[in-house]
C-alpha cells in the first residue's frame, strides 16, 4: 500500500510572495504614472512646463529629488 502525501501550503510564504507581487509593479509603474499625470495636467500654451516625457522625468528628478519616484511607498 502506498502512502499519499498532500503538500501543505505555508500561509507566510503565500503572503510574502503576494506582497512582492503587488509592490514590484508599483516600483516600475509609478514614474510613468507620474509623468502621465504631470504631462496631462499642464496647460499647453507658451508656458508649458515640460517639453516631453523625458523632460518631465528629468525636471521632476532635479526639482524634487529621488523622493518623487519613491512617493508610492509614503503613507498619505
Amino acid at each position: 500500500m502506498s502512502s499519499l502525501t498532500i503538500p501543505i501550503r505555508i500561509p507566510a510564504k503565500d503572503i510574502t510572495f503576494g506582497s512582492f507581487a503587488g509592490m514590484v509593479p508599483q516600483v516600475f509603474e509609478h514614474p510613468f504614472y507620474l509623468k502621465k499625470v504631470r504631462s496631462q495636467s499642464q496647460v499647453f500654451d507658451t508656458t508649458a512646463r515640460f517639453d516631453g516625457p523625458i523632460d518631465c522625468l528629468v525636471k521632476s528628478w532635479k526639482n524634487e529629488g529621488v523622493e518623487v519616484f519613491t512617493a508610492v511607498f509614503r503613507r498619505q
